[in-house]
């Protein structure tokens, strides 16, 4: 209800718990101050490449970076500026613990996007998702948000700007 009567008079309500400051400090920060507009560093995602990530880099990478740490996927892209990886987007099928009951060609999830720590990396999540859909054609893609820290205005999140409906 907070969130709603936030949003309903023009402002935008995070909230942040406990085991996230605890777990993942930088991350809580980070994001607090993008959210502000504040960044140690801005950089057009036109200046970077969309790169394959390995397991091994694609779990460092969420683990330092998203408020979540890594989760299972298959597909996993990221930016690459001067030889760092700046942001990255993973996918896979539709998870089971969601209600989805078997795969289904064609369908995915997609699982996690998130930036470097201080960085906003802009337009980011529209070139990682057009790369993922030029090279998969996918049928469907879901994801999830979580409005403690999207908000729960639909217009005002990325998903809906590139393309998600919101349910």
């Amino acid at each position: 209800m907070k969130t709603k009567m936030a949003q309903e008079s023009g402002l935008r309500l995070i909230h942040v718990f406990e085991e996230e400051i605890v777990d993942r400090p930088d991350v809580v920060i980070s994001r607090i101050l993008s959210s502000i507009g504040i960044c140690e560093v801005k950089l057009g995602a036109r200046k970077c490449r969309v790169v394959p990530l390995e397991f091994v880099d694609k779990r460092d990478f969420f683990e330092k970076n998203h408020i979540q740490g890594d989760a299972p996927s298959r597909i996993t892209f990221g930016l690459m500026y001067e030889n760092e990886i700046v942001s990255a987007m993973s996918f896979g099928g539709r998870r089971r613990a969601l209600g989805t009951k078997e795969d289904k060609e064609g369908v995915f999830e997609l699982i996690r996007f998130s930036s470097l720590i201080g960085y906003n990396v802009v337009e980011a999540f529209s070139k990682l998702l057009s790369y993922f859909i030029t090279e998969h054609n996918p049928k469907e893609i879901a994801t999830f948000a979580d409005i403690g820290w999207s908000g729960n205005d639909p217009d005002r999140t990325v998903y809906v700007k590139n393309g998600f409906k919101f349910e």
